[in-house]
Protein backbone atom coordinates (compact mmCIF):
# COMPACT_ATOMS: atom_id res chain seq x y z
CA UNK A 1 0.00 0.00 0.00
CA UNK A 2 1.85 3.44 -0.96
CA UNK A 3 2.46 5.55 1.77
CA UNK A 4 0.23 8.39 0.89
CA UNK A 5 -2.58 6.05 1.44
CA UNK A 6 -1.63 4.92 5.01
CA UNK A 7 -0.75 8.05 5.71
CA UNK A 8 -4.36 8.75 4.79
CA UNK A 9 -5.95 6.15 6.61
CA UNK A 10 -3.86 7.38 10.14
CA UNK A 11 -5.57 11.33 9.42
CA UNK A 12 -8.86 10.06 8.61
CA UNK A 13 -8.74 7.74 11.66
CA UNK A 14 -7.69 10.88 14.07
CA UNK A 15 -10.47 12.96 12.56
CA UNK A 16 -12.95 10.08 13.20
CA UNK A 17 -12.12 9.38 16.74
CA UNK A 18 -10.84 13.03 17.43
CA UNK A 19 -12.72 15.34 15.63
CA UNK A 20 -12.43 18.26 12.99
CA UNK A 21 -10.73 20.29 13.40
CA UNK A 22 -7.76 18.05 15.23
CA UNK A 23 -7.00 19.72 18.66
CA UNK A 24 -2.88 20.68 19.12
CA UNK A 25 -3.22 18.24 21.78
CA UNK A 26 -5.84 15.88 23.76
CA UNK A 27 -6.01 13.90 26.95
CA UNK A 28 -7.33 10.54 25.79
CA UNK A 29 -9.30 8.22 28.26
CA UNK A 30 -8.54 4.51 28.15
CA UNK A 31 -11.58 3.89 26.17
CA UNK A 32 -10.90 6.33 23.54
CA UNK A 33 -6.86 5.50 23.19
CA UNK A 34 -8.19 1.78 22.64
CA UNK A 35 -10.68 3.38 20.07
CA UNK A 36 -8.13 5.35 18.42
CA UNK A 37 -5.41 2.44 18.28
CA UNK A 38 -8.21 0.14 16.89
CA UNK A 39 -8.99 3.11 14.16
CA UNK A 40 -5.33 3.52 13.20
CA UNK A 41 -4.13 -0.21 13.17
CA UNK A 42 -2.77 -1.11 9.58
CA UNK A 43 -1.08 2.99 9.19
CA UNK A 44 0.45 3.48 12.60
CA UNK A 45 4.28 2.27 14.13
CA UNK A 46 4.88 1.22 17.91
CA UNK A 47 7.53 2.60 19.67
CA UNK A 48 8.36 0.61 22.65
CA UNK A 49 9.75 2.39 25.55
CA UNK A 50 12.99 0.50 25.95
CA UNK A 51 14.12 0.76 22.29
CA UNK A 52 12.88 -0.89 19.10
CA UNK A 53 9.28 -0.52 17.10
CA UNK A 54 7.16 -2.50 15.24
CA UNK A 55 4.15 -1.82 12.65
CA UNK A 56 0.78 -2.20 14.07
CA UNK A 57 -1.34 -4.83 11.09
CA UNK A 58 -4.18 -4.96 13.87
CA UNK A 59 -5.82 -4.39 17.10
CA UNK A 60 -8.54 -5.07 19.14
CA UNK A 61 -10.69 -4.11 21.74
CA UNK A 62 -10.24 -6.69 24.58
CA UNK A 63 -12.51 -4.54 26.90
CA UNK A 64 -13.16 -0.95 27.16
CA UNK A 65 -9.67 -0.35 28.88
CA UNK A 66 -7.30 -3.58 27.13
CA UNK A 67 -5.84 -3.67 23.77
CA UNK A 68 -4.36 -6.55 21.75
CA UNK A 69 -1.79 -6.13 18.97
CA UNK A 70 -0.43 -7.90 16.32
CA UNK A 71 2.60 -6.45 15.31
CA UNK A 72 3.74 -9.99 14.03
CA UNK A 73 3.74 -10.25 17.66
CA UNK A 74 0.59 -10.57 19.79
CA UNK A 75 0.83 -8.15 22.95
CA UNK A 76 -1.40 -6.99 25.35
CA UNK A 77 -1.67 -3.52 27.16
CA UNK A 78 -3.93 -1.39 29.63
CA UNK A 79 -3.51 2.24 28.38
CA UNK A 80 -3.81 4.64 31.78
CA UNK A 81 -3.25 7.87 30.20
CA UNK A 82 -2.63 8.55 26.34
CA UNK A 83 -2.20 12.69 24.57
CA UNK A 84 -2.46 13.00 21.25
CA UNK A 85 0.06 15.66 19.68
CA UNK A 86 -1.21 17.46 16.42
CA UNK A 87 2.39 18.77 15.30
CA UNK A 88 1.63 20.34 12.06
CA UNK A 89 -1.52 20.66 9.64
CA UNK A 90 -0.77 17.50 7.59
CA UNK A 91 -0.12 15.38 10.34
CA UNK A 92 3.20 13.65 9.23
CA UNK A 93 4.58 14.91 12.69
CA UNK A 94 1.99 14.03 15.18
CA UNK A 95 2.27 11.44 17.81
CA UNK A 96 0.30 9.63 20.32
CA UNK A 97 1.98 9.45 23.76
CA UNK A 98 0.75 6.52 25.86
CA UNK A 99 1.18 5.20 29.16
CA UNK A 100 0.14 1.71 30.35
CA UNK A 101 -0.28 -0.81 33.46
CA UNK A 102 0.23 -4.17 33.79
CA UNK A 103 -2.34 -5.61 31.96
CA UNK A 104 -4.16 -8.85 32.79
CA UNK A 105 -2.47 -11.67 31.00
CA UNK A 106 -4.30 -12.79 28.08
CA UNK A 107 -3.03 -16.25 26.50
CA UNK A 108 -0.04 -16.41 24.66
CA UNK A 109 0.02 -12.68 24.03
CA UNK A 110 2.87 -10.80 25.70
CA UNK A 111 2.55 -8.30 28.03
CA UNK A 112 3.63 -4.28 27.51
CA UNK A 113 3.44 -2.90 30.94
CA UNK A 114 6.40 -0.58 30.08
CA UNK A 115 5.10 3.54 29.47
CA UNK A 116 5.60 5.36 27.93
CA UNK A 117 4.87 3.45 23.78
CA UNK A 118 4.73 6.05 21.35
CA UNK A 119 2.38 5.82 18.54
CA UNK A 120 2.89 7.46 15.13
CA UNK A 121 1.62 7.01 11.53
CA UNK A 122 3.31 4.48 9.65
CA UNK A 123 4.31 7.54 7.00
CA UNK A 124 5.37 9.84 9.61
CA UNK A 125 8.90 11.87 9.18
CA UNK A 126 9.66 10.99 12.79
CA UNK A 127 10.63 7.41 11.75
CA UNK A 128 13.26 8.58 8.82
CA UNK A 129 15.44 10.62 11.75
CA UNK A 130 18.81 8.88 12.64
CA UNK A 131 17.96 6.79 16.25
CA UNK A 132 14.86 6.51 16.51
CA UNK A 133 14.56 3.44 18.21
CA UNK A 134 16.72 4.13 20.89
CA UNK A 135 13.61 4.66 22.57
CA UNK A 136 14.74 8.49 23.47
CA UNK A 137 10.91 9.28 24.02
CA UNK A 138 10.87 7.41 27.02
CA UNK A 139 13.68 9.00 28.57
CA UNK A 140 11.54 12.07 28.48
CA UNK A 141 8.02 13.78 29.37
CA UNK A 142 5.48 14.00 26.97
CA UNK A 143 6.15 18.08 27.14
CA UNK A 144 9.97 17.92 26.29
CA UNK A 145 9.13 15.21 23.72
CA UNK A 146 7.06 17.50 21.87
CA UNK A 147 9.39 20.10 21.79
CA UNK A 148 12.06 17.81 20.79
CA UNK A 149 9.95 16.81 17.61
CA UNK A 150 8.77 20.45 16.94
CA UNK A 151 12.26 21.49 16.41
CA UNK A 152 12.53 18.58 13.50
CA UNK A 153 9.63 19.80 12.37
CA UNK A 154 10.09 23.86 12.30
CA UNK A 155 13.89 23.08 10.45
CA UNK A 156 12.08 20.57 7.87
CA UNK A 157 9.73 23.19 7.46
CA UNK A 158 12.01 25.57 6.47
CA UNK A 159 13.84 23.81 4.40
CA UNK A 160 11.19 22.62 2.52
Amino acid sequence: MPDEVVHERWVGSLRSCLGTPLPDRAELTAEQTVALIVATANASHLLFPSGGGLSIYEARALERDHLWLNTGIEYVLRPTRAEFHRIDEDLVWSFLWIEVAAPEPRGAAHPLPDSPLLVCSEYSLYLTLPDVYDARHAHMSSAAFRRYVEGYSASTIRKG
